[in-house]
């Protein structure tokens, strides 16, 4: 995998991935196959590829991309920022206490943490 200026980026894998996507306050749960893991992405890039393997759609238009099912409804509205259509880090609402039930691995956390980057998590 090649970035726009030709940087080279490894690949360690392929698989299926679970991603929540954004739709009026609701988050969808989605599953893409045959997706690469990249470990020195900064960010998770969703394929218009996979998109359409899994049998959705994506339509741009004036800062927005909307991602459809098969039926034609709209399952997802994601804005244009940062030269990029950008999934949002949702934030629980109201107070939110966690604690760690079990030790993870590093792979293991980047899994569990939306797959960012590795530096992000140590």
């Amino acid at each position: 995998m090649y970035t726009v200026d030709g940087q080279d980026l490894k690949t360690t894998g392929k698989g299926t991935i679970e991603i929540y996507l954004p739709n009026q306050g609701i988050l969808l749960k989605v599953t893409l196959y045959d997706v690469y893991h990249v470990p020195n992405m900064m960010t998770t890039l969703i394929s218009v590829a996979c998109l359409d393997k899994a049998g959705y759609f994506a339509h741009f238009d004036q800062g927005l991309c909307h991602i459809k099912a098969q039926d034609n409804n709209i399952i997802a509205e994601i804005a244009f920022q940062h030269g990029l259509y950008a999934l949002c880090r949702c934030k629980p609402s109201g107070n939110v206490a966690l604690m760690a039930t079990q030790k993870l691995t590093l792979a293991q956390a980047h899994r569990v943490m939306g797959h960012n980057h590795f530096q992000a998590i140590v």
